[in-house]
């Protein structure tokens, strides 16, 4: 898309979605997402001098979603499965067009936000150096998205 963005309009059926909802609250739950998340003083973490815990209060957790981490195959599982097809195939339409290779994949990062947490507008791959992101793929889970099907 000439903006920079996509949208994939009913990636995830409300089944799907709700599946997973339920597995990332059971993660929050039973401390599967230790770490608070954060938002730096610096684009590219590079010398950061402070980093506020507060601003967000959301918790994180990255995974290679497997049954053997808890997850049920059906669940996150198989959503990372369907995000790997989408890599696979954006990949023919970047070789050989001066755009930098999709080559692999990160760990899924599973963020809950519980009450009084919120979204803080950030940059993920800022700075002069960057961490080499080329591609990030959100799935909000919102309750009252998901249950009416606009995931």
């Amino acid at each position: 898309h000439a903006s920079g963005y996509c949208v994939i309009d009913d990636f995830v059926t409300r089944e799907h979605g709700n599946l997973i909802a339920d597995e990332v609250k059971r993660a929050y739950v039973n401390g599967k997402l230790p770490d608070l998340g954060v938002i730096t003083d610096g684009r590219d973490g590079e010398n950061t001098s402070t980093v506020n815990q507060t601003v967000r209060g959301d918790y994180i957790g990255w995974f290679s979603p497997s049954v053997e981490e808890g997850w049920s195959k059906e669940g996150l599982p198989d959503y990372v499965t369907k995000l790997n097809t989408v890599l696979d195939q954006m990949k023919v339409f970047t070789e050989g067009k001066g755009i930098q290779n999709l080559v692999s994949r990160s760990r899924a990062m599973v963020t809950c936000y519980p009450k009084g947490g919120r979204y803080t507008k950030h940059v993920d791959n800022g700075g002069m150096r960057g961490n080499g992101r080329r591609l990030t793929a959100l799935l909000y889970l919102n309750e009252e998205e998901v249950r009416r099907g606009n995931q």
